[in-house]
């Protein structure tokens, strides 16, 4: 779960069910109103859409469906369009196809949330909840996307040692990480050494990782990266494919970036991203140095 901008002190929690039905990463604070273009084409595809279903949490939602070509049916109109055709074109519909199993629309103006990905326990694939009220640009949710496809990746089962009978390393999401998982390298290198005080890797406690920012400002690239490990990480890839490559003097949040510079797929995914969104991406965020 990941909220915008990165510079609010409350921060939003995410929807974990422990032994329950979701798993609910990344959620965004867009940081302000949509504007009237946007939310009157967010309006029409509530209207013009999927047949809502009454969510009991989020009231009328839009279901969508995956194919098997990582399009989706129905075909989305407006906002959430183009939502989906850039996920498909930042990830490639194979990925997309492979790891989600739709797309949720919302329009919940109250609700302090861009977008997450959630999954059922038991089920392999990814659901992609949107909340149009909340989408003011298109740099907004792409950022949103890179945050929530570094999650994909991450939290993937293929991350995860199902056969563990004692767990030496994170436990997420019900399972054990792999020693050699991107995520427990990250947390290895970067969290164990906040000790007792930081945050649970599972931990959606906005004032626990609030103080873990304050503290430790100069760490982070965004308040909400002090959530979890998972966030951080998320977070951190988001500003590695926007900003360019910082020098390591800078500080701890430009360690974390040039951790992932060691990494030949987000490289290749940077790349890509840059290739064909070359200046609609948001510009960076602003890192605070600040210290308490």
């Amino acid at each position: 779960m990941r909220r915008c901008c990165g510079v609010t002190a409350a921060l939003v929690s995410a929807t974990l069910l422990i032994g329950g039905a979701a798993w609910g990463i990344a959620a965004f604070n867009a940081g302000g109103q949509p504007s009237d273009a946007v939310q009157q084409a967010a309006s029409n595809t509530i209207a013009a859409g999927a047949d809502p279903i009454i969510d009991p949490v989020f009231g009328p939602t839009q279901v969508y469906q995956t194919t098997e070509d990582g399009t989706l049916r129905p075909a989305p109109g407006g906002i959430p369009g183009q939502v989906w055709a850039a996920l498909m074109r930042m990830a490639t519909p194979e990925f997309v196809a492979d790891h989600l199993g739709g797309l949720r629309v919302l329009d919940v103006p109250e609700l302090d949330l861009i977008a997450r990905v959630e999954r059922g326990v038991g089920d392999a694939r990814w659901t992609l909840i949107v909340n149009l009220a909340r989408i003011s640009d298109r740099a907004t949710y792409l950022r949103t996307l890179l945050h929530e496809y570094w999650h994909l990746v991450t939290l993937d089962l293929g991350q995860f040692d199902s056969s563990a009978a004692e767990c030496e390393t994170i436990r997420l999401l019900g399972g054990c990480l792999r020693a050699d998982a991107l995520l427990e390298r990250f947390f290895a290198r970067f969290w164990a050494g906040y000790g007792p005080s930081a945050p649970a890797p599972d931990s959606t406690d906005a004032a626990v990782g609030w103080r873990l920012y304050v503290r430790h400002t100069a760490d982070f690239v965004s308040s909400y990266a002090a959530t979890n490990a998972a966030e951080d990480l998320a977070e951190t890839f988001a500003e590695f494919v926007i900003r360019d490559r910082p020098d390591e003097r800078s500080g701890t949040w430009a360690q974390k970036i040039l951790f992932l510079w060691d990494d030949p797929e987000a490289v290749a995914f940077r790349d890509r991203v840059r290739d064909w969104f070359v200046d609609e991406l948001p510009p960076p965020l602003p890192i605070r140095d600040w210290q308490h």
